[in-house]
């Protein structure tokens, strides 16, 4: 960070921009061009530069750390990657936003009757829908009850409760995971068995941190990161990772009370009529929207050029017997979720999650 920037955001002589990468343009495994969405990036952050007459002396970036890495090789500025783990938002409730003001925020962890309520659920023509719900349990629980947790993670885990917390000392103090597991601990968060938290948390968890990770660009109570100035955001054409735009404007839901970008807001769509950065044939097969008889030839042949055996056979195309590659082609669970968020439902239909679900969620 610069030693010219302020608790609440830039000098009057330099900029401060956060640059977002929104549904698949921040997910580096659907990027094919990745040079070309840095000069997109680039060019944006240098006009934001022209309008204000100021330089950009510090850029924030958030998702793809790869694309944060690659923005801070191509700019003169301070380029730093802000996020917030969205494994500590997964047991974060629905709150009211004062004594005198009945809105609510949306909540990650919740009951069947907050789900009915945050989704707009209607309970007679989605009484099948609802019948299966459940009320989330506490991610402690599901720790102490599933989790595989080996010797060396129990110690890891009494070592960060020892070390951050005031009242509870590991030379005197019986640590369980009832009483002492927090989820800003990293230690703890390393534990959870996360094939036994539902997707549709898991997704709102990723929309929570997102969402609360952009507040802080825009709230002038934060210090770190400091104000932001202007907000580029970079999109893939859908509606993806739009709540980052509606956040911007100061419709965040994960939020009381939420903040706008006090300066200049840029919505780019990378996937326009002459880009070529966005790897949807990828994209498409691996998410079964596609399958591999339906791509044409112009896209099988890029694909072969672009992706080793291991990839292509993951995506379901043919290749010839050969010795494996060492290459990994199946995702991790972190890459096939995305950078943005699916469904806070974990409904797999997208008609049904455009009219049952709200628009900055979907």
């Amino acid at each position: 960070m610069s030693d010219n920037a302020t608790q609440n955001g830039s000098t009057d002589s330099e900029l401060t921009v956060f640059v977002g990468a929104l549904g698949l343009v921040g997910n580096e495994r659907y990027i094919k061009d990745p040079a070309g969405l840095v000069e997109k990036a680039v060019t944006l952050v240098n006009s934001v530069s022209g309008m204000k007459g100021q330089a950009v002396d510090t850029v924030y970036s958030r998702g793809n750390y790869t694309f944060t890495q690659a923005l801070d090789a191509a700019l003169e500025a301070d380029v730093e990657h802000s996020a917030i783990d969205w494994r500590q938002e997964l047991d974060r409730q629905r709150a009211q936003f004062s004594e005198n003001d009945d809105r609510m925020t949306d909540g990650v962890r919740l009951t069947v009757d907050e789900k009915i309520e945050q989704w707009g659920l209607d309970e007679e023509t989605d009484a099948e829908l609802i019948s299966d719900l459940e009320d989330d349990r506490p991610i402690a629980e599901i720790v102490a009850e599933e989790a595989d947790i080996s010797d060396e993670e129990w110690q890891d885990m009494i070592d960060a409760a020892d070390t951050v917390f005031d009242d509870f000392d590991a030379d005197t103090d019986q640590f369980t995971i009832e009483d002492n597991f927090d989820l800003y601990l990293r230690e703890h968060r390393d534990v959870i068995p996360m094939d036994a938290v539902d997707e549709g948390r898991i997704s709102r968890a990723k929309a929570c941190a997102m969402g609360r990770t952009d507040e802080r660009f825009y709230n002038d109570y934060f210090s770190d990161p400091a104000t932001v100035d202007a907000a580029i955001l970079l999109h893939d054409g859908t509606d993806r990772g739009m709540e980052a735009v509606e956040a911007a404007r100061g419709q965040n839901p994960w939020v009381k009370y939420p903040s706008s970008c006090p300066g200049t807001v840029l919505e780019e769509n990378i996937n326009g009529d002459d880009d070529d950065i966005i790897n949807w044939a990828r994209y498409l097969l691996e998410t079964g929207r596609e399958d591999p008889e339906g791509l044409t030839d112009d896209q099988e042949a890029e694909l072969r050029e672009l992706h080793t055996d291991d990839e292509l056979e993951y995506m379901g195309l043919e290749v010839e017997a050969d010795e494996p590659s060492p290459a990994q082609a199946e995702p991790s669970d972190a890459e096939l979720a995305a950078a943005e968020p699916r469904s806070p439902t974990g409904l797999e239909d997208d008609t049904r999650r455009a009219t049952k679900v709200p628009p900055e969620h979907a």
